[in-house]
């Protein structure tokens, strides 16, 4: 099982990261990086034009949820922190970290 420690040790690309839409692809790129994180493509192959607009729309909401990991990370920690501290700052520093995380991810593609 791992540890808090284990888990300190995050070897990730550092956020934040954004969504780019360009040519039926959504790149997630690391502020500052000019490597791609991920790719996502938002053509379905075949698809009428209902199934493409649902497919579209959801890979969308899936790069945002990738390009989010960074502050959900950083939510995440924080509350083990906190945990591990015996909780001294009460509950609202954690919720407004994650607060921050969650209202990153519904931001709309540029």
């Amino acid at each position: 099982m791992a540890t808090p420690e284990d888990a300190r040790k995050r070897k990730g690309t550092p956020g934040p990261w954004e969504v780019e839409d360009r040519d039926e692809r959504l790149l997630i790129w690391a502020d500052g990086n000019h490597d791609a994180i991920a790719i996502i493509g938002t053509v379905a192959e075949g698809a009428d034009e209902d199934a493409q607009e649902k497919y579209e729309e959801e890979q969308r909401a899936n790069a945002r949820l990738i390009a989010a990991a960074p502050a959900m990370y950083e939510a995440l920690e924080g509350f083990v922190r906190w945990v591990d501290a015996g909780y001294p700052d009460g509950p609202q520093a954690v919720q407004e970290a994650a607060l921050k995380a969650l209202a990153f991810a519904p931001e709309p593609v540029e």
